[in-house]
């Protein structure tokens, strides 16, 4: 019989964090979406505090949104992206962004139309949720558990 089991809080060091940058904060529906995909989402309105916050990270797994609007000063400190697992780009103008993908960034995608994202954020989720499960294996003629 295998038992699959997710490990607890308390013994689970890595988090998901989604990070939105956004200085206009005028994106409510997305805000709505982000927080109905996962439970820990921070929204930025001064790049700054966004610098400050994804320099913090220490063990989460962070996935950072930003809009075509501010992409260029946040790619300016490319030393805070060692700590971002995934960069999710979300654009107006898609001609801007052609020459945008630097090796030392992760940029999953440049996104133009939202249900693309939406989907694009929820499998990056799904593949780092699945790396939390712990599976176990129950052998009933000799009561070992084995983890693989």
């Amino acid at each position: 019989m295998i038992v699959k089991k997710s490990l607890p809080e308390d013994d689970n060091d890595e988090q998901i964090i989604i990070i939105c940058f956004h200085p206009n904060n005028q994106i409510e529906d997305m805000k709505k979406q982000l927080n109905q995909m996962n439970n820990h989402v921070v929204f930025h309105t001064e790049l700054e505090s966004c610098i400050s916050f994804i320099q913090s990270i220490k063990h989460e797994k962070s996935f950072l949104i930003i809009f075509d609007s501010y992409v260029c000063e946040l790619v300016s400190h490319i030393d805070i992206f060692q700590q971002v697992h995934s960069i999710f780009i979300f654009y107006t103008k898609p001609e801007d962004f052609k020459y945008l993908f630097h090796e030392q960034l992760n940029i999953i995608g440049v996104y133009h139309r939202l249900d693309f994202f939406y989907s694009a954020l929820e499998e990056q989720i799904n593949l780092i949720a699945k790396q939390f499960f712990q599976w176990t294996f129950y052998d009933q003629t000799n009561f070992s558990k084995r983890d693989l």
